[in-house]
């Protein structure tokens, strides 16, 4: 996430209601990790306000951010979306 947070929550709310319809359904534990990729906004503080798991990054390439977020992953099945989407 670069500078996202005008996104981010949206985003986050989204995702949140994904992951606890899958782990009702399917019983696996879930999480979600945001990278933030160097942003100069308030990126970081809305992801950890609500409730993900935070890992800064500088590099700005997106396969360098993303495997950073999968390499901090605790699970095995993975999912990778964009802040904006």
């Amino acid at each position: 996430a670069y500078n996202e947070e005008k996104f981010l929550v949206q985003t986050l709310s989204a995702a949140q209601v994904a992951c606890k319809e899958f782990s009702s359904s399917f019983g696996f534990p879930t999480e979600i990790v945001v990278v933030n990729n160097a942003s100069s906004d308030h990126t970081e503080k809305v992801a950890k306000d609500n409730g993900a798991i935070v890992k800064n990054h500088e590099i700005r390439n997106i396969s360098s951010v993303r495997n950073v977020g999968i390499k901090n992953a605790n699970y095995n099945l993975i999912v990778t979306i964009d802040a904006d989407c």
